[in-house]
This record gives structure tokens, C-alpha cells and sequence, in this order.
């Protein structure tokens, strides 16, 4: 009798199908719409250097935690009300913090809660056979929540 390996699996996933991506609009959570692909927070420990003279290795100390940044890719629609507030945002002068929330997969499997500002935004697939996406690249500020 053949086994599939399939049939021998116990481990649960989370699945990437159904991430959001919201940002405050006029004091309204609204998804960005069109999402092809995010990554992030990522997370890093500043570091320290206090190694002194009389150390026989280097020596450092945590500092401050940056929790990085979210970067987002999507299909491009211009009459897309959150694309169109991408597109103001990364024009504005200066840089408004905005609320935030990164929900994963559904809210059973997490949600970040988060302020950031918009630091990029890029179009691309701009050829005869292509279609148009946006890379938008939000740098949070403060700790995020988890729930």
C-alpha cells in the first residue's frame, strides 16, 4: 500500500490568502485594495558597542527595538480610493504618521496594530504585455501591538 506524505501531515499553517493591510483614511481603517503581495515587520534590537579596555572580547548591550517596516505590492487601480491616498501621502510634505494595521490572514491569526509613514512608493510593469503594480513601503515609528 503506497503512502502519501500528504496524508502523514500534522502541521498547521497559517496561509497568506486573505492578509489585509489597512490605513487610516478620514479616521476610517480602509483596506489597500488590489494586494498582490506584503512582507514584514521585521523586527531588530539596536545594538551598543562597550567593549573597553580591559575587555577580552567585544562586548554590547541591546539598545532600542526598530520594528522595520511593512512593504506592500498590489495591482495598480487609479480610481482605487486607498491607491489614490497612497499616492497623496508619499507627496506630502512633511510626512504624516498614520494608524495602521496589518491583519494576518484572518484576525484569528493575528492582527498588528502600528503607526508608520509612507518612505516609498513605486510604479512598475509598464511594457506592452504588462500590467501596472505599486510598491509601497511604510516605516513604522513606536512599538506595534500584537492581538
Amino acid at each position: 500500500m503506497a503512502v502519501h506524505i500528504e496524508d502523514t501531515l500534522t502541521a498547521t499553517v497559517t496561509p497568506g490568502l486573505g492578509t489585509l493591510l489597512k490605513v487610516t483614511i478620514s479616521s476610517v481603517l480602509t483596506t489597500i485594495g488590489q494586494r498582490v503581495s506584503i512582507s514584514g515587520p521585521s523586527f531588530k534590537w539596536g545594538v551598543d558597542k562597550i567593549t573597553n579596555l580591559d575587555s577580552t572580547a567585544e562586548e554590547k548591550r541591546p539598545t532600542l527595538l526598530d520594528a522595520g517596516s511593512i512593504k506592500c505590492q498590489g495591482e495598480w487601480l487609479g480610481s482605487d480610493a486607498s491607491h489614490q491616498f497612497l499616492m497623496t501621502q508619499v507627496l506630502t510634505n512633511p510626512q504624516p504618521t498614520i494608524a495602521c494595521q496589518l491583519i494576518l490572514a484572518t484576525s484569528t491569526h493575528g492582527t498588528w496594530a502600528f503607526n508608520a509613514f509612507i518612505v516609498g512608493f513605486e510604479l512598475s510593469g509598464m511594457t506592452d504585455d504588462g500590467h501596472v503594480l505599486f510598491d509601497v513601503e511604510f516605516e513604522i515609528t513606536g512599538l506595534p501591538t500584537f492581538s
